[in-house]
């Protein structure tokens, strides 16, 4: 072996093997989208065959959603549901295809209004859909958990309120939304108790949507929000600040001035736009002072 063959050799060890590696490269290129196109053509399968299922359990269940919805009396809605249980359990086996009629149910029921929403409500309720949608609340995954709690608080699932309580405070931000829009959907101003246990910020866009719901209430039935006040939470604070604002609760003028000098600005102007509806005349030039 020449001399410049042992430094190419040192340099470059793979230089006489690079056929056989350009070779195996290719082999493993080409079984990789082997792999890659079976898996794809299963999958592709798997999803028409699925498609087909869930077109047979609409097929079949539809009527019994109909029937259920415009049941006029509720001896009606009785022999609809016994009739319904068999056939749901029949055809349902699954949580994927408990899904399909849960999404049914619940398109149909977004889009009625009294006696046929309730019907809807409880027939959801005593078929086998709410015992996947039970087991869905115990998932793994925070957003299979969320679609439970979405569900359950769309249908007025009373019952199961203990079991969403818990996750208004869950540390995963976006299963505690959901859970507090429920809470409030379900309970109305009771709903909003979990504030008290509350240790992490109350985001904007919750509170938004927190009010959202509260704005559809009864207002002579409001709470005092001012409760909320000495949270140790300032956005807590802040939320309940709005709150007195727009449910205009004048009594709540006096606690409100306490925050117009607050070293939180943000605290400071939400309590003086506060004060300037509700307390027409205020003089905010000069902190307030606690009487002897």
């Amino acid at each position: 072996m020449s001399a410049e063959s042992v430094v190419n050799t040192v340099n470059y060890p793979f230089v006489n093997h690079i056929e056989t590696i350009v070779v195996m490269g290719i082999l493993i290129f080409t079984y990789s989208a082997i792999i890659i196109f079976l898996a794809a053509i299963i999958l592709r399968l798997r999803k028409i065959r699925f498609e087909k299922k869930a077109e047979s359990i609409r097929s079949s269940l539809n009527g019994l959603v109909m029937s259920a919805a415009f049941a006029s009396t509720e001896e009606e809605l009785n022999e609809v549901i016994q009739q319904a249980k068999p056939q749901f359990s029949k055809h349902i086996r699954n949580s994927g295809q408990s899904h399909v009629m849960a999404l049914e149910i619940l398109n149909m029921h977004r889009n009625m209004t009294g006696q046929s929403k309730d019907n809807l409500s409880r027939l959801f309720q005593e078929v086998c859909i709410m015992k996947y949608t039970l087991r869905s609340l115990n998932n793994e995954n925070w957003h299979v958990k969320a679609t439970a709690i979405k569900e359950l608080a769309q249908i007025n699932a009373q019952t199961h309120i203990p079991k969403i309580e818990k996750y208004a405070v869950h540390h995963n931000i976006y299963l505690q939304q959901e859970a507090q829009i429920a809470l409030v959907n379900l309970k109305g101003y009771d709903g909003l108790n979990f504030l008290g246990r509350l240790k992490n910020a109350l985001s904007d866009w919750q509170q938004i949507n927190i009010l959202d719901v509260l704005r559809k209430l009864d207002r002579d039935k409001a709470p005092d929000f001012s409760q909320w006040l000495s949270h140790k939470e300032d956005t807590v604070k802040l939320f309940s600040i709005r709150l007195i604002h727009f449910f205009q609760q004048s009594y709540n003028g006096e606690k409100l001035e306490e925050f117009v000098h607050s070293e939180n600005k943000l605290l400071s102007t939400e309590a003086i736009a506060a004060l300037q509806k509700i307390k027409p005349g205020f003089n905010f030039s000069t902190p307030n002072t606690s009487k002897a």
